[in-house]
């Protein structure tokens, strides 16, 4: 069988992608960029201070680039259906708790 990207499905490529890209081979620097985006984000939300970018980065449930919403939550472990809800919900009770750490 002659194996090549043409005969692959684009979503293959994804899941094989974000399963070598897990938290446990993700680069300390590249960790603490996405802990960093996704700080701001809450406290865009929370302070109203680019509140609607940032909830419609949220919102977006894709896997395009490296550093959207889902593949930041799927690099630190965290579930983007949870992490979003609480985002919208409880962020000043998050940023009391330290989120995301």
């Amino acid at each position: 069988m002659n194996m090549s990207i043409d005969n692959i499905e684009p979503i293959q490529l994804e899941k094989e992608y974000l399963d070598e890209f897990r938290q446990e081979s993700i680069p300390p620097q590249i960790k603490a960029l996405a802990e960093a985006i996704l700080d701001q984000a809450l406290l865009d939300i929370v302070n109203n201070d680019g509140r609607e970018a940032a909830l419609y980065w949220i919102e977006i449930d894709n896997f395009d680039y490296l550093f959207s919403f889902r593949n930041i939550c799927t690099m630190l472990g965290m579930n983007p259906y949870v992490i979003r809800r609480a985002m919208r919900k409880e962020g000043k009770t998050l940023l009391k708790k330290g989120f995301p750490l």
